[in-house]
């Protein structure tokens, strides 16, 4: 399509701006359209059963292995392995709802998942140090 051509389409689809919008969703986003019958509802139940159920795997590296008496760092190992291969999952169910390649839905959840869940580690950990710190610092009174 020539320079011209492109623009004056362009020009045309922008005065219908729902119109322009779910396109550009599409196309640039690679999101599908959401209904205008869809259940904000429904969504959040199917968003919480998703969070319940794949938040689970993690802990099922401790719940399985009790009596085992793994070292902790053993089981966090587990547990994090657990996590990247259900967020992989994760995105590659994702890509059934866009358009997007499995595999590349899934690499990019896992890397988002996992750089949010290394921050929320350092945050946490950072914290811990502060209390320690803090707490020795007033003698331990509290």
């Amino acid at each position: 399509m020539s320079r011209f051509d492109a623009e004056m389409v362009i020009r045309i689809m922008a005065k219908y701006e729902d119109f322009f919008i779910d396109r550009m969703m599409m196309d640039e986003l690679e999101l599908m359209v959401p209904d205008p019958d869809d259940s904000p509802w429904a969504d959040g139940f199917v968003t919480f059963c998703s969070f319940i159920f794949f938040g689970m795997f993690p802990l099922l590296a401790y719940a399985c292995t009790i009596g085992m008496n793994l070292e902790v760092r053993t089981l966090f190992g587990i547990s994090c392995g657990l996590t990247v291969i259900m967020l992989f999952v994760l995105g590659a169910i994702k890509s059934l709802f866009t358009n997007q390649a499995w595999w590349k839905s899934g690499l990019e959840i896992t890397a988002v998942g996992s750089f949010t869940a290394v921050v929320s580690f350092l945050i946490g950990w950072m914290i811990e140090d502060l209390i320690i710190s803090s707490d020795s610092a007033l003698g331990g009174l509290h």
